[in-house]
């Protein structure tokens, strides 16, 4: 009798841990969905957010385009827009250059602006500020394509300014070498003008 007892005291306790193990797995399994379905609330919120921000970088893209197309167009920004860089005044140093274009972005704009000079042939010995005015237009339309920071400065001046020096240091290193020879050689009273101010400003018709 008292075997029986026994048996039926171990079968309850086992009914009861089973009945516990099945509570225990019942509880873990609805942490498990309430997990799940916060991840999928995490990942809904993120992926929505991310939207925003595209739509946010999307628009800012548009009006960057808008407003360097502008100014491509008109040479002059905006009512609102970021104020352009105006040409310092006096002689402008190519190292000024380098700090406001960054030197590699300096170096690939100059070698532009010889490459399409050098295609030009325009005559060394002529006043920078009678240069071909649809030639130079050219030069500094290519430039504003390919390197659209130049669209910060008015006027796109800095192409003129290097486009200025080019022509200086080639005509100069020219004669000196005996590849160029002055059409006004000896005669100081007819020397050559020089490019203008020397100062990287534009000069005449050839502003675009």
């Amino acid at each position: 009798m008292a075997q029986l007892q026994d048996l039926e005291a171990a079968a309850i306790a086992k009914d009861q841990a089973i009945s516990d193990i099945e509570a225990s797995v019942a509880a873990k399994d609805q942490e498990i969905l309430e997990a799940n379905a916060a991840t999928t609330q995490v990942t809904a919120n993120l992926v929505h957010s991310q939207a925003q921000v595209l739509a946010v970088q999307a628009e800012l893209e548009a009006s960057q385009h808008q407003a360097e197309n502008a100014i491509a167009t008109t040479g002059a920004a905006q009512p609102g827009s970021v104020a352009l860089i105006a040409k310092p005044k006096g002689r402008v140093q190519m190292r000024t250059l380098h700090g406001l274009l960054g030197l590699r972005t300096y170096k690939c704009i100059q070698n532009t602006i010889h490459t399409m000079l050098d295609v030009q042939d325009l005559d060394p010995f002529t006043d920078f500020r009678l240069l071909d005015a649809e030639k130079m237009s050219e030069v500094v339309n290519v430039i504003r394509t390919e390197y659209p920071t130049i669209l910060r400065f008015a006027n796109s001046w800095p192409v003129y300014t290097m486009s200025r020096q080019y022509r200086r240091n080639f005509r100069k290193n020219g004669i000196r070498k005996g590849y160029l020879k002055s059409p006004t050689a000896g005669n100081k009273e007819n020397q050559p003008p020089a490019d203008g101010n020397d100062a990287g400003g534009n000069g005449g018709a050839v502003m675009a």
